[in-house]
């Protein structure tokens, strides 16, 4: 049993009602339970919606609702009942967005009027616009739910709110009824070790990588009801998960709201509207009359047809309700009846039916007239078995369903022959999620993740869960700037709590670093974060896509038939039967002589293990200055993170001119001492920026920055800082390499001296360092060119031959990883001089490829592949490149 459903299950055997946050999370528990308890009272799990009912006593009053609240404003702006001068300083700056907006706010002016904010123009308007709804509510028997006072039932039993650290609102609730005994609290104790976020690099890469190892779990029998999806961003991946999941086999059953206006059923209302309100414009009728899903009689389909062709010939754009004179539909159609071209009588009486029921539609004033003229348009136009909407839908139902809660609405607040009873519907139906019925389909679950974050699966996936994504504050002033604290604005960040809950055992958790809306960041709370390469899988697998089976298809200058994927290989022999391709052979490099010897003559680590990657590429890079563009501009730049981290410990370190001392006292010295450093970093290089940008950086990159005080105490206790930044120890370094003089150029991030006497160089690195050294023992056992393979880096090297070879103990410190990555020192004694032999062999290399001037292509390596788009910027220009079909 996993800490969640222990917490769960601990929890529903007390016989007490549980609040679960959603009624999603309730039901799934208590369906978990009966098939591995036994039986439980449905009343068992209750959600938070139902939990708060309780303790509301409206009578017959009617709830207030997001179109009531816009009616009610909407009328006392147009009669001129509420002056707001703040807000609408002239009644013709009361635009419908501008109430819409205001009528949103009305649920949070109880609470500001509690508190007593006065005293500024906003404030006024915010006491005026209360007061005008108090009274509105009272004379027209509507209530609001944030306005009413909580009232105990008698028989309220015994509740226990669980994940109460996720529960929007319930500290407020849970101190209005004075913490009663009979509430209790249950804090969740979160997952034993918090999991690891992988990184995709964009989110179409996200939802194919999950779907290919969904698929893969399928295969392996895993069944369907043992996976969920979950998506902070909905909105961007459904979308993305249901075109892709046919064509991976992933059958997806989609448990959450949708917008009644994308399915047929709901979008024909909004064609409606855009015919009237745009003048019969051409593309609106076509729209209208040619949809696909709406059920039009075949006869009546073939007089759209007909209707349609003769306007694109005519160049017809648009009509004219108020003047048919104007109306360039029936001018033409008048005009070629005349002329007995192209028309006949049907064409034009079935326009002129059209217009008249769009206009009868669109301007009805109340439920009753709005379906009289829908039911006249349906008998005109519709099958006679009329309007079912697609096979198993039931959109049709809902909308009628609608147009009489609507009704219903518009009764409770008293407002009566509305311009456009269309129009306000079609707003109401935008707002009004619909849920597809679909008790008996099979396969796996999508919802939203603050719905089933509670939720435990063997297979949990959570995609898109980035910094923005994930973001649950309660706002219950946020009707108040941004300018004012937190505090007062009383918002509570409920983030940790949801994402304790998404990260327990079985969920597998992810987002993506780039989308339609920009650069993702992501959140603070992991404490790893794993990026997913691009053509591997999460367990670093190759993954069967074709853009990895391409990398693989031409190997040695020829075709492999074990790679690729059947089209591409189908497509090549029949190109190769038809003798359009010729014997591949790869180019054998570049010829580039440097006019300037000071371009090779002065040598760093950096352009040295450019060169050992790709020969080709340090040409074009060091010596052509050709650029690699990126047009994809990061919220942070990488580099200026590294640079903001190199200067914290410039800094921190470069005035401590101590020991490094190991006392609890003097470790909370130098964790403000650092932490000052960071906060004139990033204000350094970041200035005034984005604030979430800045907040995002310091939650996640300080806590990392502070840590490495811990690590230094248990490496290099009692050290003295040296130098930081240094260049050398003395003269520039010159090196001769045969018969060519070479000078060594580098910068030491920080020279300190072991409490013992020894010299030390670390160089700080925001990810990873360059070697990773395995076992002592099984270290001990390679050859000695098998661990020059594992320096895949001559930084340290270098640096040890700027210093004249002082250096006892090399190492770099990672800041992500939170350790030191030690290459030499008294455990691996050897890998000093290897390093110099190293180094010396590259240099040899380096001045052999100068002298001659050709500066050969790499062989396939982890260089031309692991970038965040896939492959080398540069591997257009080295390899032939074939399309994958």
């Amino acid at each position: 049993m996993g800490v969640k459903e222990d917490y769960v299950f601990s929890q529903m055997e007390s016989g007490d009602i549980c609040v679960f946050p959603s009624e999603v999370s309730a039901r799934g528990w208590l369906i978990s339970y009966a098939r591995k308890r036994g039986a439980v009272f449905a009343e068992q799990a209750i959600s938070y919606d139902d939990f708060c009912k309780r303790f509301l006593n409206p009578g017959s009053k009617t709830k207030a609702s997001r179109m009531i609240r816009y009616l009610f404003l909407s009328d006392a702006v147009e009669s001129h009942a509420v002056s707001l001068p703040y807000f609408i300083p002239t009644p013709q700056q009361g635009t419908p967005r501008l109430i819409r907006y205001l009528s949103t706010l009305l649920p949070q002016l109880k609470l500001f009027h509690d508190q007593g904010r006065v005293g500024d123009a906003m404030s006024a308007d915010y006491e005026t616009l209360y007061q005008a709804y108090r009274q509105f509510l009272a004379s027209h028997d509507v209530y609001e739910p944030s306005y009413e006072t909580p009232t105990v039932p008698k028989d309220h039993g015994v509740f226990r709110v669980l994940f109460p650290e996720a529960q929007l609102g319930f500290s407020r609730l849970y101190a209005q009824l004075g913490k009663p005994g009979w509430i209790k609290p249950c804090p969740f104790p979160g997952p034993e070790k918090k999991p690891v976020l992988y990184s995709y690099a964009n989110h179409v890469a996200e939802v194919r990588g999950t779907l290919r190892r969904i698929h893969k779990l399928l295969s392996d029998g895993v069944p369907a009801r043992d996976i969920l999806i979950s998506s902070a961003r909905p909105e961007i991946m459904i979308s993305a998960l249901e075109a892709d999941a046919q064509r991976y086999g992933v059958p997806l059953v989609t448990r959450m709201g949708a917008n009644p206006l994308v399915f047929p059923a709901g979008r024909f209302f909004q064609m409606v509207l855009n015919c009237y309100q745009n003048q019969m414009a051409y593309g609106d009728v076509e729209a209208l009359l040619l949809d696909p899903g709406l059920p039009y009689a075949p006869e009546k389909r073939k007089l759209s047809e007909q209707l349609m062709q003769f306007a694109v010939k005519q160049v017809v754009d648009q009509g004219d309700f108020l003047d048919a004179g104007k109306d360039l539909w029936l001018r033409e159609l008048v005009s070629s009846l005349i002329k007995k071209d192209d028309c006949d009588e049907g064409i034009k009486d079935h326009y002129k039916k059209l217009k008249d029921m769009v206009g009868a539609m669109a301007r009805a004033t109340d439920a009753k007239q709005f379906l009289v003229a829908f039911h006249s348009y349906q008998d005109a136009f519709f099958r006679k078995e009329g309007w079912t909407g697609l096979p198993d839908e039931d959109l049709a139902t809902f909308c009628f369903d609608a147009v009489e809660s609507l009704q219903q609405e518009l009764d409770a607040v008293g407002a009566r022959n509305r311009a456009s009873f269309l129009a306000l519907f079609v707003d109401y139906l935008r707002n009004k999620p619909y849920n597809p019925q679909k008790k008996d389909a099979e396969g796996v679950g999508v919802y939203r993740w603050t719905d089933s974050a509670a939720l435990c699966a063997p297979y949990h996936f959570f995609l898109s869960m980035d910094w923005d994504g994930t973001q649950r504050v309660d706002k219950p002033l946020s009707c108040l700037p941004d300018t004012l604290s937190q505090e007062e604005r009383l918002e509570e960040d409920l983030t940790t709590g949801y994402l304790a809950m998404a990260g327990s055992e079985g969920s597998i958790l992810s987002f993506h670093r780039a989308d339609y809306s920009g650069q993702c960041m992501a959140p603070a709370w992991f404490d790893e974060v794993k990026e997913i390469r691009a053509g591997f899988d999460m367990e670093g697998n190759p993954a069967i896509d074709p853009w990895n089976a391409e990398q693989d298809f031409w190997k040695d200058g020829r075709r492999n038939l074990r790679h690729g994927i059947r089209t591409q290989q189908e497509a090549m022999e029949r190109a190769e039967e038809a003798g359009l391709l010729e014997q591949y052979r790869t180019p054998q490099g570049i010829h580039v002589v440097s006019k300037d010897p000071r371009k090779v003559e002065r040598v760093s680590s950096t352009a040295l293990d450019a060169h050992h990657a790709c020969p080709m590429r340090y040409a074009s890079q060091y010596l052509l200055k050709a650029e690699a563009n990126d047009y994809q501009i990061g919220v942070v730049d990488v580099r200026t993170l590294g640079l903001i981290l190199h200067k914290t410990y410039e800094a921190f370190y470069g005035s401590l001119q101590e020991p490094f001392f190991v006392t609890a006292e003097k470790q909370e010295e130098y964790r403000t001492r650092l932490t000052n450093c960071f906060s004139q970093a990033v204000t350094f290089y970041m200035g005034k920026g984005n604030p979430t940008v800045v907040a995002w950086v310091t939650n996640t990159w300080l806590p990392l920055c502070l840590a490495e005080l811990e690590k230094e105490m248990k490496q290099f206790p009692g050290n003295k800082t040296v130098a930081t930044e240094q260049k050398h120890f003395g003269e520039e370094v010159k090196v001769s390499v045969a018969g060519h003089v070479l000078t060594l150029i580098g910068q030491i991030d920080r020279v300190l001296q072991t409490g013992d006497g020894r010299t030390a160089v670390i160089d700080y690195k925001e990810n990873h360092g360059y070697v990773s050294l395995g076992k002592p023992d099984i270290f001990k056992q390679m050859t000695e060119a098998e661990k020059g393979e594992k320096l895949t880096s001559t930084q340290l090297p270098f640096y040890d031959a700027l210093s004249g070879g002082k250096v006892d103990i090399a190492a770099y410190y990672s800041v992500k990883e939170k350790r030191f990555i030690v290459i030499w020192d008294d455990v691996h004694p050897e890998m000093k001089p290897i390093g110099s032999s190293v180094l010396m062999q590259r240099l040899k290399s380096f001045v052999s490829d100068m002298e001659s001037g050709r500066w050969d292509f790499t062989k396939d390596t982890s260089q031309c592949k692991e970038t965040d788009f896939g492959s080398c910027p540069w591997r257009s220009v080295c390899r032939r490149r074939y399309s994958t079909l």
